[in-house]
């Protein structure tokens, strides 16, 4: 009896590994049609790493077929998937030599800017969101732009890739975040009359967000360097009524009386306001 119910039990424990155990290569006979049935199925069935080593063995087989380009997309989508990253950016390299054409081109370049970016190859990466073309992650990859280039301090460049982003998705949940980026941006490249257009437009169609108070005050320093001032005293004082400090004093100059610093920013003090 005892015998018998050891028996079932490893009958048992053979049936459920042969079921939930993930598939081999190994289990596939060598022709290539099989191998990349094997490699199309494990990939849909989300075993990448398998998916894999079926796609580069097809590959190694027939790399003139006519499905060569949908097999190696699949295969450094497979291969990143499984974290495999060295060997995705050579494939999706590979790819991009082999299939020049191919329409998922700008989603190749993508993913592979994005894994060049995880390596630490920051000049490669920057290269290929550069090249990524139109479509649906254009948007995408001029933010991530936008984001090298305000890290890098290059104005120019980071004013254009975040006002290409605001253009191409305006619903987008990060335009807020970047219409105020892109007034500071203005302000450091020293064009005064276009970031206070900047700072009204952010804060007018996000008058909510977190930034509006610091671009309120920077609006109305703005002002002052303008010469502006009563349009300076207008948006500081809407600084100051929404500000968390409360010992704050407002000076603003007059045009014949100016004040003793060059930089017209100097008005708001944090000093307590005399009784």
């Amino acid at each position: 009896m005892f015998q018998a119910q050891r028996l079932i039990l490893a009958s048992s424990i053979i049936f459920v590994s042969v079921v939930l155990a993930p598939p081999s290569l190994a289990q596939v006979r060598e022709k290539p049609e099989d191998i990349l049935m094997f490699g199309f199925k494990t990939y849909q069935d989300g075993f990448y790493d398998p998916a894999a080593d079926a796609l580069g063995k097809y590959l190694q087989l027939r790399p003139g077929s006519p499905r060569a380009a949908t097999v190696r997309y699949l295969f450094a989508e497979a291969l990143r998937k499984s974290e495999r990253f060295k060997e995705a950016i050579v494939a999706y390299r590979k790819f991009l030599v082999r299939h020049r054409e191919d329409k998922r081109g700008s989603e190749v370049r993508f993913r592979l800017a994005e894994l060049l970016e995880k390596t630490g190859d920051r000049a490669g990466a920057l290269r290929n969101y550069q090249a990524v073309g139109k479509g649906k992650l254009r948007a995408e990859a001029v933010y991530r732009l936008a984001e090298f280039y305000l890290k890098d301090k290059k104005w120019e460049e980071a004013a254009s890739a975040i006002s290409e982003f605001i253009s191409l998705v305006p619903k987008d949940e990060r335009v807020g975040s970047a219409l105020y980026e892109r007034a500071k941006v203005i302000e450091y490249l020293k064009q005064y009359e276009k970031a206070e257009v900047a700072y009204k437009a952010a804060i007018e169609r996000f008058p909510k967000s977190a930034k509006s108070l610091s671009a309120m005050r920077r609006l109305g320093f703005i002002q002052l360097r303008l010469k502006r001032f009563s349009d300076a005293e207008k948006s500081l004082k809407n600084f100051l009524k929404r500000s968390p400090h409360e010992n704050w004093k407002l000076v603003v100059p007059r045009p014949e009386n100016p004040p003793w610093t060059s930089w017209y920013g100097r008005m708001i003090d944090g000093v307590e306001t005399p009784e």
